[in-house]
């Protein structure tokens, strides 16, 4: 796709228009093998946050089997990417609604959740929505928190586009409009700005509106409890992992550690290096761990 023809860079056909506003999630697949991998990306992120992950974990050595190969698919959740961007509340049952009804419903047999942020906490919600439908669930930077005059503090704590959206709710909207409303514009710009970062990855982290990003994360984080959706998983054989960074910045580490002091039946894996943001930063590491959590399904009894 070249950039003329993009529409993360701003073309508004009556076709794109109405593809903003309904019809099916966007959904990347590549690989072809057995075990069935979904990926889910958090807060202004897209299918294509995952692709340096996706490309560590194709490289593993496991992967070279053909009995272990991964199918990998990531969609673009609703309201972000490429997907549509309806005037609706994002709520939690919103967004794994359409989920399952144009990806989890499609994939024959159960398979393995993958989560960063925003993500993870969905990928953990239906798991256990549908506990027989997840054969493993890694959580990659869980935002776990207690209520949410917590989470407001401790995201806010980070600085950045999250405190800005706490903080400064009419400003934040100003400049989300100014900036994913001129997306064509910014994609010169930001990438170069945020040259650590993937350029794809920067353009995405514009296709999205301020109804979409800022219900989520009201809607998701800010006021969804999970440790109900944690002691329905605890009641399952799902093997679950958690992943985190001691240098994150918008969900403290410690939280993590809270999670796994109250359920000790995750295992609990320290990342060194790249914060919030180590799928992308620690790829190879993350790969590794995801991959052993996989390996760790327990055989179906006959």
């Amino acid at each position: 796709m070249t950039s003329t023809d993009d529409p993360s860079l701003g073309r508004r056909s009556a076709v794109d228009v109405q593809r903003r506003n309904d019809g099916a999630l966007y959904v990347e697949k590549s690989g072809g093998g057995d075990e069935t991998v979904v990926l889910l990306h958090g807060l202004a992120g897209s299918s294509r946050y995952f692709h340096t992950l996706v490309a560590a974990l194709a490289s593993r050595p496991e992967s070279t089997k053909a009995t272990s190969t991964y199918r990998f698919v990531a969609p673009d959740l609703l309201g972000f990417g490429r997907s549509p961007w309806p005037s609706i509340d994002y709520t939690v049952d919103a967004h794994l609604d359409a989920l399952e009804r144009d990806v989890f419903s499609r994939i024959e047999g159960p398979f393995h959740l993958v989560g960063h942020s925003t993500g993870a906490m969905l990928a953990l919600e239906q798991a256990a929505r549908r506990p027989a439908q997840t054969k493993s669930l890694s959580l990659l930077a869980l935002p776990y928190f207690d209520d949410d005059a917590q989470a407001r503090r401790l995201i806010s704590g980070g600085g950045g586009w999250p405190w800005l959206m706490l903080n400064m709710p009419r400003f934040s909207s100003f400049m989300c409009s100014c900036i994913c409303g001129r997306r064509r514009f910014w994609s010169h710009i930001l990438p170069v700005l945020l040259r650590r970062l993937p350029r794809e990855v920067v353009v995405d982290g514009m296709m999205h509106t301020y109804q979409s990003i800022s219900s989520t994360m009201r809607e998701c984080i800010l006021g969804r409890r999970l440790d109900a959706a944690a002691l329905r998983v605890a009641d399952t054989p799902i093997p679950v992992a958690q992943l985190y960074d001691e240098g994150d910045q918008q969900i403290p580490p410690e939280r993590a550690r809270i999670f796994h002091e109250r359920y000790p039946w995750s295992t609990l894996h320290p990342i060194d290096g790249g914060g919030h943001g180590f799928p992308l930063d620690a790829a190879t590491t993350t790969a590794r761990i995801v991959a052993a959590n996989i390996g760790a399904v327990r055989p179906a009894t006959p």
